[in-house]
């Protein structure tokens, strides 16, 4: 099992939409869509204006298929993590100055250490 970030500019509303209906939209070149199996879990991770943020938790159901990754235990945190509050304490930001280099390409692998770290002791919302 890998962990990921799913990384996105869209809104709240956009994520929980994409959480309900199951699936998250990938692209011929994605970075890591192809390697996603099932049980990889996954933190979303809302950039741009209002974001900075990590927002909802799922796992994969299985490969990424039809242009999407279907999803499975989907769900927004009850509380939205700043990634201010965690910028020197993840392991694969080399660079909290600069950290959004780190942040592209609408998938990235990260250590489970890392996953742990984000997810903590929050608590999801079912959706």
């Amino acid at each position: 099992m890998e962990h990921y970030l799913l990384i996105t500019s869209d809104t709240d509303e956009e994520i929980e939409g994409r959480l309900k209906a199951a699936k998250w939209p990938v692209y011929d070149r994605t970075p890591n869509a192809g390697k996603i199996n099932e049980g990889d879990k996954f933190v979303v991770y809302r950039g741009g204006r209002n974001g900075h943020k990590f927002v909802a938790t799922a796992a994969a159901a299985g490969p990424a298929k039809d242009g999407n990754i279907p999803l499975t235990d989907a769900g927004m945190l009850e509380e939205h993590i700043q990634i201010g509050t965690l910028l020197t304490a993840l392991s694969f930001i080399k660079n909290p100055w600069n950290y959004g280099v780190y942040l592209v390409g609408g998938i990235k692998r990260i250590p489970r250490a890392d996953f742990d770290l984000i997810t903590g002791s929050r608590a999801q919302s079912g959706t």
